[in-house]
């Protein structure tokens, strides 16, 4: 949910700055990477504790496909959007 959400502010304020929406989703996505998940798992192979490290891996690479996930939903809602906008605001004119 914070990545659709972090995707749909980063269309609106590139529509604003007139910018790439890029640069505000990395800016976004930053504190939402699951790195302390990673950090866990590698520990925990480390020190032997393949069950651990195998289970805190797993949830970290499903938040990442979920935060990948947010951000494809986000961006193709408002170029499916976007697109209707612009065809009746040409036919307007």
């Amino acid at each position: 949910l914070s990545a659709i959400v972090v995707g749909l502010l980063a269309e609106l304020f590139a529509v604003i700055q007139k910018t790439p929406a890029t640069s505000f989703i990395v800016i976004g996505i930053i504190p939402l990477v699951p790195g302390f998940r990673v950090y866990r798992s590698m520990l925990f192979f480390v020190r032997g504790d393949l069950d651990k490290g195998l289970a805190e891996g797993v949830h970290s690479c499903f938040m990442a496909v979920a935060i990948s996930v947010g951000i494809i939903l986000s961006t193709s809602i408002v170029r499916m959007i976007r697109r209707p906008i612009k065809d009746f605001i040409k036919n307007k004119r």
